[in-house]
């Protein structure tokens, strides 16, 4: 745990804290006027260097259910949440929709009810609700997309019913993750869970996460998550678009719940450790659409089909 922490210190902060259009800058070197007064270029190395290598070796692999470690000692403390959920907060958002939030439990108990089905010890763990804004069709969300949306103006044309939280707020955990790593902790994210659908009433834990028959509408039952425990804070979510905030009871979705917590990196599964196990698992999904590309001479990958006016043939050139 302490290489990681080692590997990952300087790396993840960066990258954590940063917004993509914000790390060209660290790349390109200081902007200061007064160290460089002539606006020069400086090339330096940037903050998050080293961080591909690191991540392909497995250094953000995530956790596997039975390697999280029991005992207070190895839950996160307030101060390091915060500074892990600040950085999950750090996103690109689109459109000023803001649409990730997270609630943060503590209580071992109620992690256990949360998500039972997996052999978590979770009196080391926190466990975080995934929940996100902009995600439900107007007749379940109760505050007023665009028209409407805000009393400035009458409504603000950003403000409106999108897929734009669920990437956003996969985003978000992505960070999240990072942060976690740094911290000393490694995550895990789950989906079946033991929260009562909304819809139907019953708990239905496979049947229920991911479903698009209930992500515009209503899925998991978390009324009781949408304010403190002892019932005197109700939560509020900002919306950026808005600049304003709305109640997150009657207008967010949960996505998933991530637990957070220190681990055995030997899986006692399979006797491999956590990064070795992420690097069996590794996939190339990705693909090249214009791979023999050359801008110089863009004929080298396209062929231009013409219609031979004598003939009506036609031919390739």
């Amino acid at each position: 745990m302490k290489s990681i922490k080692k590997l990952t210190t300087l790396l993840c902060s960066v990258l954590c804290g940063l917004s993509l259009s914000a790390c060209s800058n660290l790349e390109t070197g200081s902007s200061n006027s007064n160290e460089n007064p002539e606006n020069e270029i400086v090339e330096t190395k940037s903050a998050i260097d080293g961080f591909s290598d690191w991540a392909l070796s497995g250094g953000n692999a995530g956790a596997y259910s039975n390697s999280f470690l029991g005992g207070k000692e190895n839950r996160p403390s307030d101060a390091e949440l915060e500074k892990i959920l600040q950085t999950a907060n750090t996103y690109f958002q689109c459109h000023g929709l803001t649409g990730a939030h997270f609630i943060v439990i503590k209580d071992t108990e109620e992690q256990k009810n949360i998500a039972p089905f997996f052999g978590i010890d979770n009196t080391g763990t926190v466990t975080i609700l995934v929940v996100s804004d902009g995600i439900k069709s107007q007749e379940y969300h109760e505050a007023q997309y665009y028209p409407g949306s805000t009393n400035v103006n009458g409504g603000n044309p950003e403000y409106w019913n999108m897929y734009y939280g669920i990437y956003e707020s996969g985003w978000a955990s992505a960070y999240l993750n990072l942060a976690a790593i740094e911290a000393g902790y490694r995550t895990r994210a789950y989906a079946a869970l033991n929260i009562e659908n909304a819809m139907i009433g019953a708990v239905d834990p496979y049947g229920t996460g991911g479903n698009f028959e209930y992500i515009t509408t209503e899925n998991w039952n978390i009324e009781k998550y949408m304010h403190s425990k002892d019932g005197k804070e109700s939560f509020d979510h900002y919306v950026a678009a808005l600049d304003d905030t709305i109640p997150l009871e009657g207008n967010v979705t949960l996505l998933c719940v991530i637990v957070i917590g220190k681990v055995d990196e030997i899986d006692t599964t399979t006797s491999t450790t956590v990064k070795e196990n992420y690097k069996m698992g590794m996939r190339g999904n990705y693909d090249f659409w214009d791979k023999e590309y050359n801008e110089d001479n863009q004929s080298a990958t396209s062929s231009s089909a013409t219609t031979d006016a004598s003939s009506g043939a036609t031919k390739t050139e």
